[in-house]
């Protein structure tokens, strides 16, 4: 009963933050193993821990938190389902910036 229905949840603007930016296209060379990653999977985004890169076209991660009942936190995921492990940051007056450690050593 009900399952057609949709979940709504109302939260103050400020609460609300901007999606991340897009990746740049050279990030993944620029990340090291052991950074942070978001991978998806399973309809979202998931925090992950950078394993190995993208030598033969794939990228092996260990996720922190798998879901449950996941047999394996190990996986491998195409670059394309990946990105960077983007952090919020707030700033002054709910004002805030999407920062990634592998994007500042772009600059």
């Amino acid at each position: 009963e009900g399952a057609e229905a949709r979940l709504q949840q109302w939260l103050r603007w400020e609460r609300v933050r901007p999606l991340p930016p897009l990746s740049p296209e050279d990030w993944l060379t620029a990340s090291a193993v052991g950074d942070s990653v978001q991978v998806w999977w399973e309809n979202g985004w998931w925090e992950a821990v950078l394993e190995a890169g993208s030598s033969n076209g794939s990228v092996e991660v260990m996720l922190r938190e798998p879901p449950e009942g996941s047999l394996a936190r190990k996986r491998i995921f195409v670059p394309s389902l990946a990105r960077p492990g983007w952090t919020w940051q707030v700033g002054e007056r709910d004002s805030g910036s999407w920062t990634a450690p592998c994007i500042s050593s772009l600059g």
